[in-house]
C-alpha cells in the first residue's frame, strides 16, 4: 500500500492526430495554423489554390479534377444540352447541380438548389438575357459566338430574331473534399468554352423527316459546324481568367511565453477550402468572381456578425474589414 507521503503522479494523455482533429477541429487548426501548415498535411501555403487539370472529350462536355496526384480530391462531370425559345428573357446559361449521395430519384439538396442558384446569378451577370451570343442569326467578325442560319431559305425567314438559345449545362459533383462551388464554375465555363459555334437550318420535311412538334413548329434543326477546328461559339477572350475563389477566414492567435503578455491576434485569408477540419472550422468566407478586368461578384459571410460585413464578430474576435477583401480580389485574379 502507497504512504500517504508518497507524490501522486500524473500521466498526461496522448491522442492520435485524428482523434485530436474529431475531439477539438478549432484547436487542432490553430496548432497548425500558427505554424503556417494546413491541416490536410500538405505543402500548400494560405494563399496557394488546388492543383484543378479539367478535360474536354466533346464539345460541350468536361471533366474536372482538383487535389493532389493520388485521384483523390474533387472530380467533376459537365454536359452542355443547347435548346431554341421563342421568350427572349429564356435565353441564358442554367447548371443544374447535382451531387451524388449514392441515391436514386432523390429532390434536390438545399446545398445543390444554391449552388445552381449562384451560378446561375454569376452567369447571368456574365452573359446577360440579351447578350449577342444567345441570339440566333448572330454572327460576329471572328466568326466566334456565331448562332447562324443555313440554307438557301434562310434568308427567307423572317422571325429568326425572335429565336433564342437556352444552354443547360448538367453538373455532377462525383467526388469532394470541400465547398465545391469554385470547382463548378471552373466545370461549368470549360464546358461553355468547348461548344462549337452552334448552326441551325431550316426545317425540310423530305431530308430532316419525323421530328417533334417543337421542332417542327421551330422549323429549325441544330446543323454541324464547318468552321475552323478553333471556332467556338463563346468568345475565348471572355471566358479567359475568369474565375471563382473562395477564401476562408482564420484568426490566427500568436502564442506568448509570459501570461503577463497578451497574444495578439492576426486575420488570415486560406484560398482552396481543402478538408473536412477547414470546411467545419472555417464558417467566415470571401467569395470573389472576376476576371482580369471585370468583378462580377463578391460575397462576404461573417458568423455571427450580422449585415455588417465590417465589424467584429461576438465568438473568436475575427475581424473582416476592407484589407482583407482587397487582399482576396487581388488573389482572385490568380
Amino acid at each position: 500500500m502507497a504512504s500517504a507521503t508518497e507524490a501522486s503522479t500524473i500521466t498526461p494523455l496522448f491522442f492520435p492526430a485524428t482523434t485530436f482533429s474529431r475531439i477539438e477541429p478549432d484547436l487542432y487548426l490553430q496548432r497548425h495554423l500558427e505554424q503556417g501548415l494546413r491541416p490536410q498535411g500538405s505543402a500548400r501555403g494560405f494563399h496557394d489554390f488546388l492543383r484543378v487539370s479539367t478535360y474536354s472529350p466533346s464539345p460541350g462536355r468536361c471533366t474536372l479534377h482538383a487535389g493532389n496526384e493520388s485521384g483523390s480530391g474533387v472530380i467533376i462531370s459537365a454536359g452542355t444540352v443547347v435548346s431554341v425559345t421563342r421568350t427572349r428573357g429564356a435565353a441564358g446559361i442554367y447548371p443544374n447541380v447535382e451531387i451524388l449521395r449514392g441515391g436514386f430519384g432523390s429532390a434536390p439538396s438545399t446545398e445543390e438548389m444554391v449552388l445552381s442558384q449562384r451560378c446561375r446569378e454569376l452567369l447571368a451577370a456574365v452573359f446577360p438575357a440579351d447578350d449577342p451570343v444567345f441570339r440566333v442569326g448572330y454572327v460576329d467578325a471572328d466568326d466566334n459566338a456565331a448562332a447562324s442560319l443555313l440554307g438557301e431559305d434562310a434568308d427567307s425567314v423572317e422571325d429568326e430574331e425572335d429565336k433564342w438559345l437556352a444552354f443547360t449545362v448538367h453538373v455532377q459533383v462525383l467526388s469532394r473534399n470541400g465547398p465545391p462551388f469554385d470547382h463548378v464554375w471552373r466545370a461549368v465555363i470549360t464546358a461553355l468554352g468547348s461548344i462549337l459555334p452552334v448552326r441551325f437550318r431550316v426545317y425540310d420535311e423530305e431530308t430532316d423527316g419525323d421530328l417533334s412538334p417543337e421542332a417542327i413548329e421551330n422549323r429549325f434543326v441544330v446543323a454541324a459546324s464547318d468552321t475552323d477546328e478553333k471556332a467556338r461559339h463563346f468568345p475565348a477572350a471572355r471566358l479567359k481568367h475568369l474565375h471563382s475563389s473562395t477564401f476562408g477566414v482564420a484568426s490566427i492567435t500568436a502564442a506568448s511565453d509570459s501570461a503577463a503578455v497578451p497574444t495578439e491576434a492576426r486575420t488570415e485569408l486560406l484560398a482552396d477550402i481543402e478538408g473536412e477540419i477547414e470546411e467545419t472550422c472555417l464558417t467566415s468566407t470571401v467569395h470573389v468572381v472576376r476576371d482580369e478586368t471585370h468583378l462580377y461578384g463578391v460575397s462576404v459571410n461573417v458568423v455571427d456578425a450580422g449585415r455588417d460585413l465590417f465589424v467584429r464578430t461576438t465568438s473568436g474576435g475575427l475581424q473582416i474589414n476592407r484589407k482583407q477583401i482587397a487582399e482576396a480580389l487581388a488573389l482572385a485574379k490568380r
